[in-house]
């Protein structure tokens, strides 16, 4: 279902990326608890061990919380009767830091579910209002948090088709693949037609050629078996039930799920619903003008046609249509399936299929019965109105037409300037279209569908407050010319890119220079033919002793590299099941008992209070040990931008 969003959740929509920052006033604690330990990668250890050693000294909730099992689950209830609010406090901040930092071997999540079992949700709301003095009971923070866990939700994850719908799709879709090949390759009923052409007489011979090698292979290797009269039998029945096949399967031929030269963008769609999430409310007009025109095409003959810059998201447009007809948005369009072609690809392989108009009517007759139930996008559409191609723009005018057998329905892509240069001048082939055009995104809607995008593709990406608009200021600042939201996605995926798991760790950088600098200095001495001098000696004997303390502090810090990105995974399934909490006691208000709702309840205060902030914390400290980029701040955008400008600089000089 599509989502509507008002303009004000729009703009806090920037606590999604990073929302678990404590206050100031009140995060001092778990702050200071790790920020003393980030000298060495071994002092760290020591100190959070002393740390967690310490508090679990402190209290003995700490260790009941960690032991499992019935009778520590009773312990613990016996136990929590009489602590304090202040205590309570203090236990769960240790265990998440506890849990933040990896010392258990357990699941986060199971470690929550096996707290939230213990803790009752009376008890943990007192823990957080000590915590957080000015914090809203978890019922109401819940209902605050509702639209933005839906939208989270909605937009991370992937709501394909279920496993027996895809895989009945897929083999119903082998099954056809399969006679149509057969057909192809044996098939009766076009020997009838004559060729149009010298490639389908080719064609036409080939088939000849393939039919009477079958049939030759066929009876070569059944007459051995059966004799000569079963042989004839079989063959006939054969041949009869491929002339039968050929004349009949074109009237019930199936919907295809392939086109000649295009690509099913329903299918795509079907199996990551994603297109919608692209969009906000002020690009959703854009998909209701291009639903609408698609509509009334049917009595004005006129197709929209969509025309802005490239990289300005005509084809997310494209995509947002066909899941929003799939999610049956707009009725009049039900059961219909965007297929895109490349126009450019059309008029390339022309030759191939005997030329441009053959090519289009092999579109058309594979569209067969079920043409009203296509929607074809053809991209850069204008190469069909230049000159060079006027075959193929005689032809696709046909087909644009009223006239029965045609293409139904038509969406056009195109820039600004092809558009004036070749289809504005070509006045019988733009009287078919509707122009729409497509503008640039305002920096609020640029801000909402970055937002999207770091929640599906990096969700464990801590961000800094302003740091999108930033990148937003500063991309538009750098290429004034190119459009958005593309120019502000190509940098926040660079952005992305340098702060992935697969980034380069700085110390093998250092030990890959170091060895690069070792093998010059040594290839040199092999090809000057004289010995090396003690100076040369010294300086290579310096670096392989760099080189071997170099190696040695990686392999010791090898197991906190993994540490990290691990911690870094579990921080982004915490806030999805955060979020899923949210969701889940909203439907528990009416539908389920109340301690089933309070059981959601207290994960989600636990989640978002406690666990999420200590891991974030984690995170921070300890990319700044291993000089890591796990933030998205300034520094970043500056660099994505500085690599983003680099290579054009290079060649404008």
């Amino acid at each position: 279902m599509t989502l509507k969003f008002k303009h004000t959740f729009m703009v806090s929509l920037s606590s999604i990326a990073s929302p678990y920052v404590a206050p100031s006033s009140t995060s001092s604690s778990t702050s200071n608890s790790t920020s003393s330990s980030a000298s060495s990668s071994t002092s760290s250890n020591i100190s959070s061990e002393s740390t967690s050693q310490t508090r679990e000294s402190q209290h003995p909730l700490v260790t009941l919380f960690k032991r499992r099992g019935f009778w520590a689950a009773r312990e613990t209830a016996a136990a929590l009767k009489n602590v304090s609010a202040v205590d309570l406090r203090q236990v769960i901040e240790t265990l998440c830091t506890d849990i933040a930092a990896g010392t258990w071997d357990e699941d986060p999540l199971a470690v929550c579910q096996r707290i939230v079992e213990r803790i009752p949700l009376e008890q943990l709301q007192a823990a957080v209002k000590e915590k957080y003095p000015s914090a809203e009971n978890a019922a109401t923070a819940a209902v605050a948090m509702l639209e933005e866990a839906r939208h989270f939700l909605q937009v991370s994850e992937k709501q394909g088709s279920s496993t027996i719908q895809a895989l009945l799709s897929t083999i119903c879709d082998s099954v056809i693949s399969i006679i149509e090949s057969l057909l192809s390759t044996f098939g009766i009923h076009e020997f009838l037609r004559p060729p149009e052409n010298e490639f389908e007489a080719n064609l036409k011979a080939q088939k000849v050629m393939n039919l009477l090698t079958f049939f030759s292979v066929l009876t070569s290797t059944l007459l051995p078996l059966v004799g000569i009269a079963p042989s004839m039998l079989i063959l006939g029945a054969t041949l009869l039930f491929l002339s039968v096949l050929s004349f009949l399967y074109p009237y019930c031929r199936p919907m295809p799920s392939m086109l000649p030269r295009a690509e099913n963008i329903s299918r795509q769609v079907r199996q990551v619903r994603q297109g919608t999430h692209l969009l906000t409310d002020g690009r959703k007009h854009y998909v209701d003008q291009i639903a609408q025109t698609l509509i009334a095409s049917k009595t004005t003959n006129a197709h929209p046609l969509l025309v802005g810059k490239s990289g300005i998201g005509k084809n997310e447009l494209v995509k947002a249509l066909a899941a929003a007809i799939d999610e049956n948005v707009y009725p009049e369009l039900a059961g219909k399936h965007v297929f895109y072609i490349a126009t450019a690809d059309l008029c390339q392989n022309t030759k191939q299929f005997g030329g441009p108009a053959r090519l289009l009517a092999k579109i058309s007759e594979a569209m067969g019965r079920h043409r009203d139930r296509f929607i074809l996008v053809f991209d850069k559409i204008h190469l069909a109105a230049d000159t060079s191609h006027p075959a193929l723009c005689e032809h696709l005018k046909i087909l644009l037409g009223p006239a029965a057998g045609n293409f139904p329905y038509v969406i056009g892509l195109t820039n600004e300037n092809d558009y004036a240069q070749h289809i504005l001048p070509n006045t019988s082939f733009d009287r078919h279209f509707t122009r729409i055009n497509i503008t640039n995104t305002s920096d609020e809607e640029t801000l909402e569908i970055l937002h999207n995008t770091l929640i599906r593709q990096a969700p464990s990406l801590l961000v800094e407050p302003g740091a999108l608009q930033y990148l937003i200021a500063k991309t538009k600042e750098a290429f004034r010319d190119l459009p958005q939201p593309g120019n502000s996605i190509r940098i926040l995926s660079k952005c992305i890119q340098l702060s992935c798991d697969m980034q380069r760790i700085p110390l093998v950088e250092t030990i890959t220079r170091i060895q690069r600098e070792i093998h010059t200095r040594s290839v040199q001495d092999w090809h000057s033919g004289h010995a090396r001098t003690t100076e040369q000696e010294d300086v290579i004997t310096r670096l392989e002793e760099q080189l071997r303390g170099l190696q040695k502090q990686l392999r010791e810090n090898l197991p906190r590299y993994r540490s990290f990105f691990k911690i870094r995974n579990n921080f982004a399934r915490v806030k999805n099941a955060m979020y899923r909490e949210v969701y889940a006691a909203s439907l528990s208000a009416a539908r389920v008992l109340h301690g089933s709702r309070a059981k959601h309840l207290a994960a989600f205060q636990l989640m978002h209070r406690f666990l999420l902030p200590a891991m974030e914390a984690e995170i921070r400290r300890t990319a700044g040990n291993l000089e890591l980029q796990a933030v998205l701040n300034n520094e970043l955008v500056n660099s994505a931008l500085l690599q983003s400008t680099a290579p054009s600089l290079h060649s404008a000089q």
